[in-house]
Formats: structure tokens, sequence, C-alpha cells
């Protein structure tokens, strides 16, 4: 308060504009920050899953061509479906993101 007071006495109001857009960009760049890491823990392994899933599916397939899969393997693989569509979508949306925030930040 003080800074601010003998700022606006010395009609340095300007400055004070400034100081107060710095602060507030500090505050962005913080938040950005921790997005950023939040989006790494959360979503950042999508494409290993999906590489996992991809793998595991097929052996399934092929297990179920010369024998009957056990109910868990049948829930097992279901849901590796499932999850294997969820996260393709998810990577394609992640891609589109990235491929519009590039193009804003052209301009």
């Amino acid at each position: 308060m003080v800074f601010r007071r003998l700022l606006l006495q010395l009609g340095l109001q300007s400055l004070l504009v400034h100081a107060l857009f710095l602060t507030l960009n500090k505050k962005f760049k913080a938040v950005t920050k921790g997005l950023q890491s939040w989006s790494d823990k959360a979503v950042g392994q999508v494409s290993f899953q999906l590489a996992l899933a991809r793998e595991i599916l097929p052996q399934f397939e092929i297990a179920q061509d010369n024998r009957q899969l056990s109910p868990g393997e049948v829930w097992l693989k279901n849901n590796l479906k499932k999850h294997s569509l969820a996260l393709a979508s998810l990577k394609c949306t992640m891609a589109r993101l990235g491929s519009k925030d590039q193009l804003a930040q052209r301009w």
C-alpha cells in the first residue's frame, strides 16, 4: 500500500499499472506451470497406455481362437477395448488442441 501511494503521489501511475501487470503475469505463469504439471501426471501416459492395450488385445484374440477365455479374461479384453477407444479419442483431441495452440502462438 505504501508503495502504491508513493507512486500515485509522484504521478507515476503508469509504473503502478506496469507493476500490477507484472504481478498478474507471474501469477498466470505459475498457474500455467501447475496445470502443465497436472496434465503431465494425469494424461501424460496416454501413448504408453494405448500402446500397451494395442499389444495385449491381439494376444487375447489369438488366445480366443485356440481356447475359450475365462470370464476374467473376457472382462479384461472388453474393458481394454473400451479404454483403448477412449485413449485413442483423447490422443486425437490432445493433438488437435496442440495444433490449435501452435496456431495461436504464431499469431
